[in-house]
């Protein structure tokens, strides 16, 4: 039995599922690291929304706008 996959590998194996170009590839990959980075690499199952949404303000704040995919990402996520 192969052991499981590391998160972004999964997350890289996702993308080439949804045939995403490799530039989405790299940049799913790398918003996963800063938002991983930033939460004390847990893994984003072990997270609630509010991590989430603390991501995305501070990103907001510093960089001045936060995406219309981010913020439907946080809408998606709440929903479920």
């Amino acid at each position: 039995m192969s052991p499981p996959l590391r998160l972004l590998d999964q997350v890289r194996a996702c993308c080439r599922l949804r045939h995403y170009s490799l530039r989405a590839e790299r940049a799913c990959v790398g918003w996963l690291r800063r938002f991983n980075l930033a939460n004390g690499k847990r893994h984003p199952r072990d997270m609630a929304v509010m991590e989430e949404e603390g991501f995305l303000s501070a990103l907001a704040v510093r960089d001045g706008a936060a995406s219309t995919r981010e913020v439907d990402h946080i809408a998606q996520r709440a929903a479920s």
